[in-house]
C-alpha cells in the first residue's frame, strides 16, 4: 500500500512538472518597454504570479493583463487600462497632418493608477509637487498681459517646460500669440496649465465625453491660447470628425523635442494641448 502511494505521488509530481513545462515560458528579464516606462514614472518592474507588474509599494500595476480590449471599452473603463496600452499605438512626429484612422489616438490611454502612484493620488499630494514656471516673462515681450504669465506643473515636468519656454522665447515674434495661455477669468484653470484636479468622468458618461482624461489633474498637461485651439468635437458630442489646426509646425516641434505629446496628432484631436509623455519619444519604450 505504501509503495502504491509513493508511486502515485511520483506520478502526480511528474504530471505537474509536465503541465508547468507546457505553459508559456516567462522571460527572466522584464519587458524593455516596462523598464523604460519605470525610468520616467518610477516603480519597480517585478514578476508576480507569472505576470510582470510595476510595483509602487502596495500598488501593483499590470504590464499586460492579457485582455484585448477595444478602444470603446478602454474609454468606458479607464481602470482597466494596463501599462502596455500606453504605448500600443506609436506616436509619430513629422509634418502636421490629420490622423484619419478612426480611434487612432496614440498616447491617449494611461492607467490612472500609474499617474496616481507617480504624481499623487489626492489633491494634497499633487499640490506638494506643483511648481510655477515663468512663461515668457522676459523684457522683450512688452504686453503686460503676458509678462507675468505662468504655468503650473508637477516638478518632474519643470526642466523640460523651462527648455520649451527658452526655445520659444528665441523664435520670431509671430509665435507669441499662439503660446501664451488665455487669461482669466475664461476657463482659467484649464488654459493656464494649472493642476485643477479634474479626473476621469464617470464610466457611464465616458463614451460621450472623450477627452476629459484629467492630465491637468496630475500637472503634466498645458493648454495654449484658446483662440488657436481646435477640438475634434467643437463642442458637439456627435458629428463627423473634421481635422482643423492653427498651431504652427515650429511650435509643435519645440514641445515634442522636449517630451510633450501634441494633442493634434490624434483622430480625436485637441490642438491646443500638450501633455508631458516622454516615453512616447523613447525607442526603448516602444513595443
Amino acid at each position: 500500500m505504501a509503495a502504491k502511494l509513493v508511486c502515485l505521488g511520483v506520478v502526480f509530481l511528474a504530471a505537474c512538472a509536465v503541465a508547468d513545462q507546457e505553459k508559456d515560458p516567462i522571460p527572466m528579464d522584464p519587458p524593455e518597454a516596462l523598464t523604460c516606462i519605470s525610468d520616467y514614472y518610477g516603480g519597480e518592474p517585478r514578476l508576480e504570479d507569472r505576470e510582470w507588474v510595476l510595483r509602487f509599494g502596495d500598488v501593483a500595476i499590470p504590464w499586460d493583463d492579457g485582455e484585448d480590449r477595444s478602444f470603446e471599452e478602454l474609454l468606458a473603463h479607464p481602470a482597466r487600462i494596463d501599462i502596455r496600452d500606453m504605448v500600443a499605438q506609436p506616436y509619430e512626429v513629422g509634418p502636421l497632418r490629420p490622423l484619419t484612422e478612426e480611434d487612432g489616438d496614440p498616447g491617449y490611454f494611461v492607467p490612472p493608477a500609474l499617474l496616481d502612484a507617480a504624481w499623487g493620488s489626492d489633491p494634497q499630494q499633487r499640490a506638494a509637487n506643483l511648481v510655477n514656471v515663468r512663461w515668457f516673462g522676459k523684457p522683450e515681450i512688452h504686453d503686460r498681459r503676458y509678462s507675468d504669465a505662468r504655468l503650473t506643473v508637477t516638478d518632474a515636468v519643470v526642466p523640460d517646460l523651462r527648455e520649451v519656454a527658452d526655445h520659444l522665447d528665441h523664435m520670431l515674434d509671430w509665435h507669441t500669440d499662439y503660446v501664451h495661455p488665455a487669461q482669466p477669468p475664461v476657463l482659467a484653470h484649464y488654459v493656464t496649465g494649472e493642476a485643477c484636479c479634474r479626473s476621469y468622468v464617470p464610466e457611464s458618461e465616458a463614451p460621450m465625453i472623450l477627452g476629459e482624461v484629467g492630465e491637468h489633474a496630475w500637472g503634466i498637461a498645458v493648454d495654449m491660447n484658446l483662440r488657436y485651439a481646435d477640438n475634434w468635437n467643437d463642442g458637439m458630442l456627435e458629428h463627423d470628425v473634421v481635422w482643423r489646426n492653427q498651431m504652427p509646425q515650429a511650435i509643435v516641434e519645440v514641445f515634442e523635442d522636449h517630451g510633450f505629446a501634441w494633442g493634434g496628432r490624434a483622430f480625436h484631436y485637441r490642438t491646443g494641448q500638450f501633455v508631458w509623455r516622454p516615453e512616447l519619444f523613447d525607442d526603448r519604450c516602444q513595443l
